[in-house]
């Protein structure tokens, strides 16, 4: 025998207990009727009974009852792990760009900006340096200095 079609899963649901109040007065008026129906819904209350879950234990309740705020706890300190973890990778990132920045870019500056300077401020720094006269002015100077060592200067 097998259930109407319009029905079967009206007989599901009435098995498993989740039938509103209306569906379960329908279900249950269709039943007194139709022999197929009436037989099909005891059928299914034995499965249904066969494969239920035995009621949980107070152990079992307690550990639910936890189990949301328990992996609430988990999350958030894999999390807080995770930041750390991040902010030490930021950290070293942005040591090593700094460290980049001041010893590799001042040279570069440096040459870049001796190559766009104008001839006119090129001069002028040379006259203002501690050595405006140059190398061959004091070269010069340092030969005068030197003591001769001539006819008369060895006795």
């Amino acid at each position: 025998m097998n259930a109407c079609p319009e029905y079967e899963l009206l007989l599901i649901d009435r098995a498993a207990g989740e039938l509103g109040e209306a569906d379960r007065l329908q279900v249950e008026r269709h039943l007194a009727d139709c022999r197929a129906c009436a037989a099909e819904a005891e059928a299914f209350v034995k499965v249904l009974s066969a494969v239920a879950l035995p009621p949980r234990s107070a152990e079992e309740r307690t550990a639910l009852a936890s189990l949301a705020s328990r992996t609430t706890s988990v999350w958030r300190r894999r999390e807080r792990i995770s930041n750390l973890f991040q902010g030490a990778a930021a950290g070293v990132i942005a040591a090593a760009v700094a460290a980049t920045l001041i010893f590799v870019l001042p040279g570069r500056r440096a040459a870049v900006n001796h190559q766009r300077a104008d001839p006119a401020v090129i001069a002028l720094e040379r006259w203002a340096s501690p050595q405006p006269f140059g190398s061959d002015l004091r070269d010069s100077a340092t030969e005068s200095m030197e003591p001769e060592f001539g006819d008369e200067g060895e006795r």
